[in-house]
Formats: structure tokens, sequence, C-alpha cells
């Protein structure tokens, strides 16, 4: 019986995704992501309306993070840069922060924009995050590491359609012209 459901999530999967040799996987159909309800630094509401009208590009991590955060936001920076202008100026990059103890809205904000000025962070509940991070399969735990409070977490790259629905997943490790290569064929 096993067997079997190993056999049919392969081919369940197989048809409803194409995987590619740099680490991207392209759904077909889209996911449709739930409803959630995150904030911005200004304090505004952030959810499924936001993601619409741009190409997104999601990263989940928290700005305490010591080396897979700034490593990967180094190169999404990178990536970014070496877009067309016409797909740069149609894709947004958000930081959604896993760190709901820490991580104000204002700080996620400031965060990723340390890495960009147009780079925007949010964060929110930890109930709220839970439903993205759950229907995306973000992983994540809260460990200690030298007696420190830490949380070690899934490093994958989501993009977004205008209607707000993913599209592709990008799986570490990145390389900055291999995945600006990626975005811009599905941009």
């Amino acid at each position: 019986m096993k067997k079997w459901c190993v056999v049919l999530c392969l081919c369940f999967f197989a048809l409803s995704a194409y995987a590619d040799e740099v680490g991207v996987v392209t759904l077909s159909p889209p996911k449709v992501l739930p409803a959630f309800a995150l904030k911005s630094a200004e304090g505004k509401a952030f959810g499924l309306v936001q993601l619409q009208q741009k190409w997104s590009l999601l990263f989940f991590g928290f700005t305490r993070c010591q080396m897979i955060c700034p490593a990967t936001m180094s190169i999404i920076k990178q990536s970014e840069a070496l877009l067309p202008k016409n797909k740069k100026n149609n894709l947004r990059v958000i930081f959604v922060s896993i760190d709901d103890v820490y991580d104000t809205p204002k700080k996620t904000d400031d965060y990723a924009k340390s890495f960009n000025p147009n780079f925007m962070g949010v964060s929110g509940k930890a109930d709220q995050v839970a439903l993205l991070t759950h229907a995306l399969g973000v992983l994540s735990m809260h460990v200690k590491q030298n007696g420190v409070d830490t949380i070690d977490h899934s490093a994958n790259l989501f993009l977004l359609n205008p209607q707000g629905q993913v599209v592709a997943v990008f799986s570490p490790p990145y390389e900055a012209k291999s995945l600006a290569k990626e975005i811009a064929k599905i941009v």
C-alpha cells in the first residue's frame, strides 16, 4: 500500500510541476495561496491583494539570521540588478519574517531595504505567517545554538504571478546570473 502512495504522489508531482537543472520548479497550474494577514512597515495590511498587479519574489527568513538570510538576500540583490529594466520594474522582492517575537514590520522592512531600497519586508502574528509558510512548504524550527535562540529554516524562493499565485519555486544553492536568467524567462 505504501508503495502505491509513493508512486501516486510522484506521478501527481510530475504532472503538476516541471523541474529543470538549475533548481527551479515551475508549477502548472499555478498554486493559489490561502488568505493571510501580515503588516507592512507602515502598519498597513499585507495579504493576497497586495501580491497582485506585479510579479513578486518571496523569501522567508528573520532579521537576526547570521548566514542564510544575508547570503540569500545578497544574491537576490545581485540577480535583480541583472534583470532587464522592463522585468526589474515589474518585480517586487518581499522578505517575509518567520520570527514574530523579534521582527516587527518596521524592523523587517528596514532589513530588506538594507539590501536594496526597493525591497520590502513584512511580518505578522505567528498564526498568519504559518498560513503562508504551510501553504508553501517553508520549514522552520526554533533551536538553541551556543546558548542563543535562533531559527533553522528552509531557503526556497517563491515567484508569484500578478494574480498572486505561485508559478515557480527556486531551491538553493543560488548563483546570481542563473537566478536572474530563470526569473527573466518566467516574468
